[in-house]
């Protein structure tokens, strides 16, 4: 994944950097920190408030794993808040240590795909709840599923690095961090991006079909949820507004990754690009990380 960047650029010929709005860039930075202020806090508050509950249903147990991936997530912003607040323009900073830059892509790129995963499960789980009440979802093949894609993605990255078909120590400046740098002109550099973009739409599909059943299902009974015991309703909502918040942070990145595929990209100016790129890869996942907490924390009883 960058999840997907252009060509690799070889250390002796590195591209010109593009140019960026030093106020834009200072707002933007400004905006994480009031993320990291806010959203870390928030989500350890979940995470205990979830992860020691006396009944450990499924979806406290989900709760409770987007609540750390959010965490860490937010605790990664700190690389590319030093690099929009740098005096020159989008200086590497932390950034300029390769084994920054291998750690950070990593770390960042798994919590981001692995907290997608956990919300379409969140999702998947909470429209079966709705449509069939009755039907008893276990907690631990939930927990087997989450942990199984975690291994899937370490494995997988593991394999493309170790093969020399990323690079996960490139730090490019359109995305004010590291990225996993692909090759595109090899066969594995090819599969790489193509497990990126193909493993991020179909998430995001099954979240956008997840939704709209969850909102059409809410609309047509509504009498009837209002008389379920113990607030089904309200936690229905909840996981809907969780749905549309978490959509439209990753909706966007969907969008720049298919416009790459296309060539798109390649026809906007280089200032443009930069903040499409960073907004839709690093500063809309940080956001998001910053608002489930406080979903949680408003509607949650």
């Amino acid at each position: 994944m960058n999840p997907l960047n252009s060509d690799m650029i070889p250390p002796s010929a590195p591209a010109s950097p593009p140019s960026a709005n030093s106020t834009a860039d200072t707002i933007l930075g400004g905006i994480l920190i009031v993320c990291m202020l806010v959203g870390i806090p928030s989500n350890l508050l979940s995470f205990f408030y979830f992860s020691q509950r006396a009944r450990k249903t499924v979806h406290n147990i989900l709760y409770t794993i987007v609540s750390l991936l959010d965490t860490v997530t937010l605790v990664t912003a700190f690389a590319p808040i030093s690099v929009l607040l740098s005096d020159t323009d989008r200086a590497p900073m932390v950034f300029g240590r390769p084994h920054v830059c291998a750690a950070w892509t990593i770390v960042f790129y798994f919590t981001l795909r692995s907290s997608l995963f956990t919300v379409m499960v969140i999702s998947i789980s909470r429209t079966i709840s709705m449509k069939a009440p009755f039907y008893v979802i276990r907690s631990r093949a939930v927990t087997w599923a989450c942990l199984g894609y975690a291994v899937w993605l370490a494995s997988k990255d593991a394999f493309f690095i170790g093969m020399g078909a990323v690079d996960p120590q490139h730090y490019d400046k359109q995305f004010a961090s590291s990225i996993y740098n692909y090759n595109s002109t090899e066969p594995l550099g090819v599969v790489f991006l193509a497990f990126g973009t193909q493993e991020i739409a179909l998430v995001t599909l099954i979240n956008v079909t997840t939704f709209l059943i969850s909102v059409v299902f809410l609309q047509c009974r509504t009498q009837r949820m209002k008389q379920a015991p113990g607030g089904f309703r309200d936690v229905s909502v909840t996981i809907t507004i969780f749905m549309a918040v978490s959509l439209s942070c990753t909706v966007p990145l969907i969008v720049v990754l298919f416009l790459q595929l296309f060539g798109v990209q390649k026809r906007m100016c280089d200032v443009t690009l930069s903040y499409v790129r960073f907004v839709s890869h690093v500063f809309l996942a940080m956001v998001n990380a910053t608002l489930n907490p406080c979903v949680y924390l408003l509607r949650m009883p």
